[in-house]
């Protein structure tokens, strides 16, 4: 478990725990277990995607693997994805890893995690004062 945190979400160049993960963030460095995979679909251009859940100590969340990264992963893999971002999809927050981030298979097993709460199924909506995206009440 990872005592270090990147704060508010976005890119501060430490591990961020998933729990302050918020949409449309860039740059981030994630240490996570993969929970379960999905099934795996193909999308109108080619590629496929299989949408999964990873968690660490503080929260859970849905991540998208694309083509290799199907393939490459298993359940109960540790990870450590560098460069990720998150978007909204279908109004649920999604964390995926594009073509300059990286996901590294660090271990098995040995991760302790929580499933809740799961941040992909929170509500999210823009602060107008902030222009930042936050939970919804």
């Amino acid at each position: 478990m990872s005592s270090r945190s990147g704060g508010g979400g976005g890119g501060g160049g430490g591990v961020t725990n998933v729990v302050n993960v918020v949409p449309f963030a860039k740059n981030l460095s994630i240490e996570c277990i993969l929970l379960e995979k999905g099934p795996t679909t193909e999308t109108a251009d080619g590629h496929r995607v299989c949408t999964c859940l990873v968690a660490d100590a503080t929260a859970s969340m849905t991540m998208s693997l694309w083509d290799r990264q199907i393939d490459a992963l298993e359940v109960a893999d540790i990870l450590s994805v560098q460069g990720g971002s998150t978007a909204l999809y279908k109004d649920a927050l999604s964390f995926y890893v594009g073509p300059t981030g990286t996901i590294k298979r660090t271990g098995t097993f040995t991760k302790l995690f929580t499933e809740s709460p799961n941040i992909s199924q929170w509500t999210w909506t823009k602060d107008p004062s902030t222009k930042a995206f936050v939970r919804a009440t």
